[in-house]
């Protein structure tokens, strides 16, 4: 067994439940578990909201984004339900019209993905790529 291993995860994984943890303490461990708890015990916090809606759709992006012939990574409904999420975390922030511009869209892309894997099920023959519309390519330039 390594130090990692050993003392730093558990270290880690034991912080946010520390009585007296801070809010910086928990941004800085840079998981989601602990930003979405720092969110949840400050949801006002415009520092928290801003590194919690970054760490979130940075990671749906990166789903979102393709490459030859491969999709979607991930699974879109799960991404939709967490944008869900990401947006009512980010209703009491000052930058509210922004966060939700670009989860419009996120979710938008989801939702495309998860009718086209519905339409794809229920064509159990056609497994090929089906490529984002140049239209929705555009957009996200």
């Amino acid at each position: 067994m390594n130090l990692h291993s050993a003392i730093v995860e558990p270290t880690l994984n034991d912080w946010p439940e520390e009585p007296g943890t801070s809010i910086d303490d928990l941004l800085w461990l840079g998981r989601d578990m602990s930003m979405g708890l720092a969110v949840q015990k400050q949801p006002r916090n415009e520092k928290a909201i801003a590194r919690y809606f970054s760490r979130i759709t940075c990671r749906i992006r990166m789903n979102q984004h393709e490459t030859d012939n491969y999709a979607y990574d991930g699974d879109p409904g799960q991404d939709k339900n967490l944008l869900g999420h990401l947006k009512d975390v980010c209703a009491q922030s000052i930058r509210k019209l922004d966060y939700e511009k670009e989860i419009a869209l996120l979710t938008e892309i989801a939702e495309e993905w998860v009718q086209r894997r519905k339409q794809r099920n229920n064509n159990a023959g056609n497994t090929g790529y089906t490529p984002m519309p140049a239209d929705r390519q555009a957009r996200r330039a």
